[in-house]
This record gives C-alpha cells, sequence and structure tokens, in this order.
C-alpha cells in the first residue's frame, strides 16, 4: 500500500525533499506515491490522480505553497474517508501566513518540516488512519451548500437568483458574516447537502486566492462524494489544470441560466435518491443540533426553537418600525421570525426583501454628484416607493395567481392590476436583488441623460419627477391599494441594506438612502392607513448605523426602534436550552450536562463558553457548534472539556480577524493593531495601553490613540475594572458608551483596562 503525496510542484525544494523520502522509504512496505508521476498522455489530469488516492492508505498534503489542485486534492480525499496529514516546509517562502485568513488548516492541523528527515518522521508517525467523520444525514430542507464569492457581483446575485427561481433552499459560506471556514463546517454541509455550488474568483477580482482555495477543498469534498456540483467562473478566468474538464464557464450572465437549471435537476433528483447507508457507527453526538451561527441558513428549523423575547413581541405587535442591532445579535433571526409568524395567516400579505448594500453602489457613483441635495432626497423616496409598490404587486400577483383564475370576485381587479405592472420597466423574471440592480440602472442612465441636455450643473427637483413618474407610479399605486382592501394586512420587512457597509463609516450618502427607505415606507402606511388598509413597516440595520442616521437627521430620533442587545446571561441559556431540547421541559442544567462535561478549567463548562462570547449568539452557537465537531471526530459519547478548549482555540482566532476588519473599517490605519498584544498581560494601565496602540502608528498621534481605544472598548475587545470589582464590558454597560465613559471617568485613579477572554487563545494572553 503506497502513501499519496500531493504538492504544488512550483517549489523545487518540496519537490527534491519528497523525492529523496520517497527514495528512503522504497525499501519499506510504505512507499510513496508522489503526484508529479500522474501526468499520463491522453487522459484527463484529475483521473489518474483521484485514482491514486482512492487506493491508497493515507493522504499527505504539502501546503508550502498553496495550490488550487492540491487543495481540492486533499478535500477530495477527505470525502473518500482517507486520513490526510497536512505538512509545510518552513524553511522556505510559504503561505502560512494566509492559513490564518483561510481557516481550513488550522483546524485540520499541520506539521512544520525542513528537510527530508523531518518529513520522513512526520509521515512515519502518522500510525492512526481513522478518518474525520462525514457521514451526516441528507438535508432535504436547505439542499443546496454554496460557498459565495466575497465580492458581490452580478454573477453571484444571477447564481442566487435562479437558485431561489427553481424553489430550492440552501445554506452559504459568505465571509461577510465568517471571516474564516472551518474544514470541519465545510465537511458537515457538504454531507448533508443533495447539491453544492463553488464560484471561483475571476482573476480580476481583489485577492481571489483566500477564497479560491476554501473553493478547492469544498468543491472536492463535493467531487467525492457524489454531489451534484457546479463549479463556476468566468470564461476569462485561469481554470486549474487538473479541475479543468470539471468546471463550468459562463462569459455573459444568461449563460448562468441553463447552467444552474441544469445543477437544480440534479439536486432534485438527488433529494428523492436515498442517500446510501454507511457502514460506519454513527457517533452518538452527530444528530446533536444547535442551529446554524447563521441565521439565513437555519430558515426551515428555527420556528423549532426560537426564543420570543420582549422586542420581537414588540415588532410582531407593529410597535415599531426600526430594529437596531449590532452583527451576530440576532437581528436576521428576528426577521425570519416575524416573516415566517405573520406569513401564517393567509390573509396577509408579506414582503420579506433582503437586498445586498453593494447594489445601491451606482445609485451612489452616477446620481449624488449630480443632483442638489433636496433632488437626491426626492429621487430616493420616490425610488424606494416605486420599488416597493412594483414587489407589492409582484407579491398580490404571485400569491393569487392560480386563485384568480377561478375567483370571479376577484379576477378583474387581479387582470387590471397585472396590466398596470406589465408596463413597468423592471424585469419580471429574477427576484428582488435583480430588480432593485434593474432600477438602480435605469434611474442612473435617467438622470445623466438629463444632464446632457441640461443647461446647469445641478439638476433641480422638477427635472426628475418623470423618471419614476413615467413608470406608472400613480396608476401602480391606485391599483394595489384598491387590491389590498380584500387583504388583512401588509408587512414590508427590509434587512441586509446595510450588509457590507463599513462598521462606523457610513458617510451622509448612505444616510439619506437609508432614510429615504424608512420615509418611503411610512408613506406607504399613511396611505394604506387612510384606505382603511392594516400595514407595517420594519426595517433592520445596523445600530453604528442607527447612531449615525440620528446625528444626520433631527426629527430620526423620534422613530419607534427595538433594540437587540444581549446582556442576560440567564436569556442566552434559555437560547441553548431551547436548541438541545427542541421545546421539551427540560431544565437547563439537565439538558446541558447530558451532552456536555460540567466543567472547563475549574468553571461551569457553560459560563466559561459565555464570558468568552462577548455576550453574542451567534458566537455561542458558533463555539458550541464548533465543540460538537471535535467531539464528533473522536467519537465522544459528550463534548469533554478538551473539545470545548479545542474550539474555543479555533473561535479565538475567528473573532481576532473579525475585530481587526471591524477595525479597520473604522481605521484603516489600525489594521493588524490587536496583534501588538501577542504574549502580554491580561490588565494595562491606560499609560501602558496608550503605549500599545502608539507604538503602531509612526506618527504616535495621542488622538488617534484615544479613538482606537474608545473603538476597542466599542466593541468589546477591552473591559475596565476596579479592585473592588469583576471585570466590565460594554455588555455590562448595556451597551451604553456614554455610561461607560462615565464609569470611567469616575474611576480614573484606579481604573484597569482588561483584554477580553474572546481573545486570550489568539493571542496566547499571560494571566
Amino acid at each position: 500500500m503506497t502513501i499519496f503525496c500531493a504538492y504544488a510542484s512550483s517549489i523545487s525544494t518540496v519537490g527534491d525533499i519528497f523525492q529523496n523520502v520517497n527514495k528512503e522509504r522504497s525499501s519499506t512496505g510504505r512507499s510513496l506515491h508522489i503526484w508529479p508521476e500522474n501526468d499520463v498522455i491522453g487522459r484527463p489530469l484529475l483521473e489518474p490522480i483521484l485514482d491514486h488516492i482512492d487506493n491508497t492508505e493515507f493522504v499527505v498534503c504539502d501546503l508550502t505553497r498553496l495550490n488550487f489542485n492540491v487543495v481540492f486534492e486533499a478535500g477530495y480525499a477527505v470525502g473518500k474517508n482517507k486520513r490526510i496529514a497536512c505538512v509545510l516546509n518552513s524553511g522556505t517562502s510559504n503561505d502560512s501566513e494566509k492559513f490564518k485568513h483561510i481557516g481550513l488548516f488550522d483546524t485540520l492541523g499541520y506539521s512544520s518540516y525542513q528537510n527530508t528527515h523531518e518529513l520522513n518522521a512526520i509521515i512515519e508517525s502518522v500510525k492512526d488512519t481513522k478518518p474525520l467523520y462525514t457521514d451526516f444525514k441528507q438535508d432535504t430542507s436547505n439542499p443546496v451548500y454554496m460557498v459565495e464569492l466575497p465580492t458581490k457581483v452580478d454573477c453571484q446575485t444571477r447564481i442566487v437568483s435562479r437558485i431561489k427561481a427553481a424553489r430550492l433552499r440552501y445554506r452559504s459560506f459568505n465571509q461577510t458574516e465568517h471571516v474564516r471556514l472551518s474544514a470541519l463546517s465545510a465537511i458537515e454541509n457538504v454531507a448533508k447537502a443533495c447539491g453544492v455550488v463553488v464560484p471561483i474568483a475571476a482573476d480580476h477580482y481583489k485577492d481571489p486566492m483566500i477564497h479560491n482555495i476554501r473553493a478547492a477543498f469544498v468543491a472536492g469534498l463535493a467531487y467525492s462524494m457524489n454531489k451534484p456540483l457546479l463549479l463556476i467562473t468566468e470564461l476569462t478566468s485561469t481554470t486549474p489544470l487538473d479541475i479543468r474538464d470539471v468546471v463550468s464557464t459562463f462569459r455573459e450572465l444568461d449563460d448562468i441560466n441553463p447552467l444552474v437549471a441544469n445543477f437544480a435537476n440534479q439536486v432534485v433528483a438527488a433529494m428523492q435518491t436515498d442517500a446510501p447507508i454507511s457502514d460506519e457507527e454513527h457517533p452518538p453526538l452527530a444528530d446533536l443540533f444547535f442551529g446554524d451561527p447563521m441565521a439565513e441558513n437555519e430558515m426551515t428549523t428555527l420556528g423549532n426553537y426560537y426564543l420570543v423575547t420582549d422586542e420581537f413581541l414588540r415588532v410582531s405587535r407593529g410597535e415599531a418600525n426600526v430594529v437596531v442591532g449590532r452583527k451576530g445579535m440576532g437581528k436576521t433571526a428576528l426577521f425570519i421570525r416575524l416573516r415566517d409568524k405573520t406569513r401564517k395567516d393567509t390573509r396577509n400579505i408579506v414582503l420579506d426583501l433582503k437586498p445586498e448594500g453593494y447594489q445601491l453602489k451606482k445609485l451612489r457613483e452616477d446620481v449624488f454628484d449630480i443632483l442638489s441635495d433636496a433632488s437626491v432626497e426626492h429621487l430616493i423616496v420616490a425610488f424606494w416607493e416605486y420599488l416597493l409598490y412594483t414587489e407589492i404587486a409582484n407579491k398580490l400577483i404571485e400569491k393569487d395567481e392560480q386563485k384568480a383564475r377561478f375567483d370571479h370576485s376577484i379576477r378583474d381587479q387581479f387582470d387590471e392590476l397585472l396590466t398596470i405592472k406589465s408596463k413597468s420597466a423592471l424585469a419580471e423574471e429574477g427576484d428582488f436583488s435583480e430588480r432593485l440592480y434593474a432600477l438602480v440602472n435605469e434611474v442612473s442612465q435617467s438622470i445623466k441623460k438629463l444632464k446632457l441636455r441640461g443647461d446647469s450643473n445641478r439638476i433641480q427637483t422638477a427635472n426628475i419627477t418623470e423618471i419614476i413618474h413615467r413608470n406608472h407610479l400613480p396608476e401602480l399605486k391606485k391599483s394595489v391599494i384598491n387590491y389590498l382592501k380584500q387583504k388583512d394586512s401588509l408587512w414590508i420587512l427590509f434587512d441586509n441594506i446595510d450588509k457590507g457597509w463599513p462598521i462606523q463609516g457610513i458617510d451622509q450618502t448612505d444616510a439619506v438612502i437609508l432614510r429615504s427607505l424608512i420615509d418611503a415606507t411610512k408613506k406607504i402606511k399613511r396611505d394604506l392607513n387612510k384606505n382603511d388598509i392594516e400595514a407595517h413597516s420594519i426595517v433592520f440595520v445596523r445600530n453604528d448605523v442607527y447612531e449615525i442616521l440620528i446625528e444626520s437627521s433631527s426629527d430620526f430620533g423620534k422613530e419607534i426602534k427595538a433594540q437587540l442587545d444581549w446582556s442576560d446571561e440567564d436569556l442566552l441559556k434559555e437560547l441553548i436550552r431551547k436548541r438541545i431540547t427542541h421545546r421539551e421541559k427540560i431544565p437547563f442544567e439537565a439538558a446541558w450536562e447530558t451532552h456536555f462535561d460540567r466543567l472547563v478549567q475549574g468553571e461551569y463548562s457553560f459560563d466559561y463558553i459565555i464570558h468568552r462570547s462577548l455576550m453574542r449568539p451567534r458566537n455561542v452557537i458558533k463555539i458550541l457548534h464548533s465543540a460538537r465537531s471535535y467531539a464528533v471526530n473522536r467519537r465522544n459519547s459528550k463534548i469533554t472539556e478538551s473539545d470545548v478548549l479545542k474550539s474555543l482555540k479555533s473561535y479565538s482566532i475567528d473573532v481576532l480577524e473579525e475585530a481587526d476588519e471591524e477595525i479597520s473599517d473604522i481605521e484603516p490605519q489600525a489594521r493588524g493593531i490587536l496583534y501588538n498584544f501577542i504574549g502580554e498581560n491580561q490588565f494595562f494601565s491606560y499609560e501602558n495601553l496608550i503605549a500599545h496602540l502608539s507604538a503602531h502608528f509612526a506618527d504616535q498621534s495621542d488622538d488617534l490613540c484615544k479613538r482606537v481605544l474608545s473603538y476597542l472598548l466599542y466593541f468589546g475587545f477591552f473591559g475596565v475594572k476596579n479592585p473592588y470589582a469583576e471585570p466590565r464590558y460594554i455588555y455590562d454597560f448595556s451597551y451604553n458608551t456614554k455610561l461607560m465613559n462615565a464609569w470611567i471617568s469616575k474611576n480614573e485613579q484606579t481604573v484597569v483596562y482588561c483584554l477580553n477572554p474572546a481573545f486570550f487563545d489568539a493571542l496566547e494572553t499571560r494571566n
């Protein structure tokens, strides 16, 4: 039996070392098969490589220079239940710095070598060839798994639109939500999927390598597990040689449609086929389910364990029109649960709108520099009003299309609505994101034409009314209102508009777009209420965006908001209890200790996790999900202290990366500043902390350091304490920065700044 070795041929030193190891091992019973020997003329390159992996004892993957083909083969080996050993040559230039951004290899684990002797010793040390667990039950409720492109481009929108058109739900890895992809998470998601979509980032995208290495691993998993796979890229992009026959390419966006249609047919067939039964013993914890850290990925299951809070009840009663919360606090979960609750009454019309913030970029670039301030607000409110009435019409038509064929009481009104809607410039095909983008393009082009034939540099309000009204807004509005009179109520739920916007870095144009959306929804609500139609509108935004709106709008503080902030540990306990027990009346401690060791480092295990979660539900779920993955791969009957500690170590790296991204979004000069605290103590005096921060900046500006410190406190990276109290973080001050600053001022002589335990593992903090 041979050991298959995959490595990038671009580094001759690595190839020489593998060749030397192979010569030394030729007399043993475990010789190497190195990948350059597979270049067989007249055959697809992929076929002989995978044949050798299928028949090998285990696989060695060299990651010294990250290579799409090698990582694809690593994913394939894992999916084929082969033990893999990842290695890296630390004696030459390597890509290890990229590992912390990618996230796959620190969860898989890797060993370093510098010479033939060290590599041979690593290979010889692999005695246990038990593979990672992959036999997860197929999930037909969310049949598609996708690794989304990091850049929100038109091809990504089109892929998602066509998957939705096939009425297929999907779960995804989204880099804006999770900065790193865990190998264990990728394995489970691919194993559960009935089909996998992996777009390859084209060469002209910014820093495509990080995404494409993740894509390679996921594609290899899917290929080995015989999952329908749509591995897709632009025709002009460089396609990795070994997998060229597996990749689908497109030149125009419309070329994507048949590719997704063919993929969707394969997924439907897979959903109707029973998954093969594995001979492997089913680990006790394999079916333990905490939900997904991304609420978008648990739409079909969220109703089983959603924790109803006072904020949810207020919103569901129509008492708030803005939901505010930090990233990971549960805004999208509330959005999904509210949508599902209101949809249960078929007399309700529910618009659940989730665009991507980037789609409004063109509007900003093409319109705001041309129009006067008054014209901008006039146009953007009209823009949203027209788009929303169009979406209401689409929803009414979709909902009553079958009913109108047989119900004479609504047929005339339905036909009138359909006729007026058909006059719209917006395409009826596609989803809301595509219609939004189409309207942005239309408005931008119209404004440019007015600009070209205008005498002044700034176009006034009177010149732009025709842009929206020529799309028959008055007719559409009248028809929609008449049709809604036979319905019970209208709910407009709007999420994601600020997705991808920099944290605390939005400008006045972003504020105008969001404020105009809220004004448009209120205007629609007033118009409908005048006609005795019950209407509700709720916009979901990040709290930093909301604060900018308040600062830029004197009357915006009058909006009725629901604030999603978690500072109560008991609430988080109940959230997790419901996910573990699925509505069963079992006390938290009993449910928890059924699945977890009671103590971690001498502290109650749940408390230990909570104190490292930044009090964000998403982080708690992420830690538990990862700990369960480690336990499953060890075939443990309970999640042990060791499993929790391993999970917290990888989570700590994740949360450090996220914090670095958040800080650099606000202050680009501060990128990487958190790494200055590697190997430091937990506690800092004010002077010592400022000195650490100033060491990062060339000019050592005190104002800049103070500003960055305020951001670090705001995000919970640092907390404060005095000699008489435990450390307190922003969530212990109810997320009120003014309250926290007042406490610091009052305790100025004794205050100590303390690093949050969430970052201890990543920064190797000394207690």
